[in-house]
């Protein structure tokens, strides 16, 4: 993976990250908020995990 489009996803993550401290934070917003906010930022990691996976395999078997 190239590092314009790690910095991107870097990025991403920054974002979901900063949602979930607001969401943390914030005294009116409901545990299912936070949940969701949580997850999101869970499945972005994993889907970018497993697309640096399938690169490396790829970038392997070439």
């Amino acid at each position: 993976m190239n590092n314009e489009a790690k910095e991107r996803l870097r990025n991403i993550a920054r974002k979901l990250v900063d949602v979930s401290f607001v969401e943390a934070c914030d005294d009116g917003a409901t545990d299912e908020e936070f949940q969701k906010t949580v997850d999101a930022l869970v499945n972005h990691l994993v889907k970018v995990r497993k697309r640096s996976q399938t690169l490396h395999l790829e970038k392997e078997m070439a």
